[in-house]
């Protein structure tokens, strides 16, 4: 971790709690990290493994900074009496954010733009005409949890046209207040102009964009993904951006971090890339901080973590 970052950390935690950071994240690091502490926090960089939970002799909790699960091995918590505990809603609206600029971005060709000027490309000619607004676009969101609902709350103001897929509807009044519709997922991907990907990885999601989905689509679809890179199979879409199946992709996860040199992905005009961020938004961190330390707290206290965040 940056000593910039840690420090800031430090700042904001209560009193009481002394923090110690991983320098390196080799298998024999981490377990002597976890064998020191009571309570971990990870963002993702690394696996909740057996291994090391059962390293973690003194472990009482393990908290996600943010929301995916999909690095942890719950069932040995579970089996080692360690709780488990996530960060529930807490980055939604970055995440929401950075899925719209990812949008913005690659509409307006904002990153193929600014590489064009530090070459001494001026490309107005070139791209103005491939450029486009999310104005009267329909954007299809697939995973309408609290991501999802908070994509499309903040679409409302662009005048897009919301289309939704979930394992089931949000019903009526939800439908309502964001003006979205459901949809099945071919239907949402034959009719969408943006397609985003909002779900969690799952057995069932795992894959879910492939050869046959991006068939479906519009050739002038673009495809936003700040879920999961496993939900995507990610051979099937350099092929749709390289053959132009589809228009272009804005990308924030992937099936390897951080992605290996030579990754197709990464010199593509048609698909604008970055490390990972929605989530992290460095004005939401106070309020992050204070979510993980109230359930640590909770802990300490003998009472269970807030059930909203709650896993094991």
């Amino acid at each position: 971790m940056p000593a910039e970052r840690l420090a800031k950390i430090s700042a904001i935690i209560p009193e009481g709690y002394t923090l110690k950071a991983l320098t390196s994240t080799d298998e024999a690091s981490r377990h002597a990290l976890a064998a020191e502490v009571d309570y971990m926090i990870t963002g993702g960089a690394f696996p909740i493994d057996a291994g090391l939970l059962k390293a973690g002799k003194k472990l009482k909790l393990v908290h996600k900074w943010g929301v995916g699960l999909d690095e942890f091995d719950t069932a040995t918590a579970k089996e080692l009496g360690i709780k488990i505990a996530r960060t529930t809603g807490s980055n939604a609206v970055a995440v929401a954010e950075f899925a719209i600029a990812l949008m913005l971005g690659y509409g307006r060709r904002i990153g193929h733009s600014h590489k064009g000027m530090q070459e001494g490309k001026w490309l107005k000619g070139e791209l103005s005409h491939k450029t486009f607004m999310l104005w009267n676009r329909t954007i299809g969101i697939v995973g309408m949890g609290t991501i999802g609902k908070t994509i499309a709350e903040r679409l409302s103001g662009f005048q897009s046209k919301i289309i939704y897929h979930n394992r089931r509807s949000v019903g009526p009044a939800e439908e309502a207040r964001l003006n979205a519709s459901y949809r099945s997922l071919p239907e949402l991907l034959a009719e969408s102009d943006i397609i985003v990907l909002a779900c969690p990885l799952t057995d069932e999601t795992r894959g879910l964009i492939g050869k046959a989905q991006f068939e479906q689509m519009k050739h002038s679809a673009v495809l936003i993904n700040v879920a999961r890179g496993d939900v995507v199979v990610e051979a099937d879409l350099i092929e749709a951006l390289q053959t132009g199946r589809i228009d272009g992709a804005g990308l924030d996860v992937f099936p390897i971090e951080p992605v290996p040199a030579g990754n197709p992905l990464l010199n593509m005009d048609n698909c604008l890339v970055t490390p990972h961020l929605a989530g992290a938004a460095g004005d939401n961190m106070p309020r992050e901080i204070k979510q993980i330390f109230g359930n640590i707290q909770r802990v300490e206290a003998g009472q269970p973590v807030a059930e909203a965040d709650s896993v094991v």
